[in-house]
């Protein structure tokens, strides 16, 4: 199965860290796909939905709201995706794209950032959720959040600071607001390097979260079977 990976930022430079880049980490978690790179946040786009199997939207600093020529762009392509019926998966910006492009609303969280683990409650089991898990722990780093659903939506997975944490709108289009594809090491990092914009005291708590289990493994299967059972 061709997966085309939409692009939406470039990994830090002063993270300088072995888990490379951002196209690097989903292969990791999705060993079993050919993966194909577009770097939609350098204006690479593919011309139609159909020039892959399915997609994946990655993360990214920017906002979806906000109004910059490839974010547009990238909003009408996930709706053209939707349309097509391909199979797509969103991943922080990427579930809030999905969120945004298909008549829902992204906003700042009222919390503040969501930084380290944080526990998610599945609410509506799927077949793809295989093996089946009632709690899952990913890793977070995100400020803004789906705050308004679309329309068609059901809401897969919450947690007390993320509501919204997984959703399915129709059978094709799935968010997920944490990071499968990082990993423990990286996430510190990213904590530190953004400390600056925590709340008093939230680096140390969040990175002492990071001593938790975490089921990116698990997700990134789901992931994997999601795309190829549609």
């Amino acid at each position: 199965m061709l997966l085309g990976l939409l692009i939406c930022d470039h990994a830090r430079l002063e993270l300088n860290h072995p888990d490379g880049s951002y196209p690097e980490m989903f292969r990791r978690i999705l060993p079993d796909f050919e993966i194909r790179d577009y770097y939609v946040c350098d204006g690479a786009f593919p011309a139609s939905p159909d020039e892959c199997d399915g997609w994946l939207i990655s993360g990214s600093r920017n906002s979806v709201y906000e109004e910059v020529d490839w974010i547009i762009k990238l909003i009408e392509f996930t709706q053209l995706i939707k349309d097509s019926g391909r199979p797509c998966i969103g991943v922080c910006f990427g579930h809030q794209m999905i969120g945004e492009a298909l008549g829902g609303k992204v906003m700042k969280a009222p919390g503040g950032w969501c930084t380290g683990v944080h526990p998610f409650d599945i609410q509506i089991p799927q077949p793809w959720m295989d093996p089946p898990q009632q709690k899952v722990n990913l890793l977070m780093s995100c400020q803004d959040q789906v705050l308004t659903l679309p329309p068609d939506t059901q809401v897969l997975a919450t947690s007390l600071h993320i509501p919204n944490g997984m959703i399915l709108v129709g059978r094709n289009m799935l968010g997920i607001q944490g990071h499968p594809e990082f990993s423990v090491d990286f996430e510190e990092n990213l904590i530190r390097i953004n400390a600056q914009y925590l709340a008093p005291g939230q680096m140390e708590e969040d990175i002492e979260s990071l001593k938790r289990p975490v089921h990116s493994g698990v997700v990134g299967k789901w992931m994997g079977k999601f795309l190829k059972d549609r």
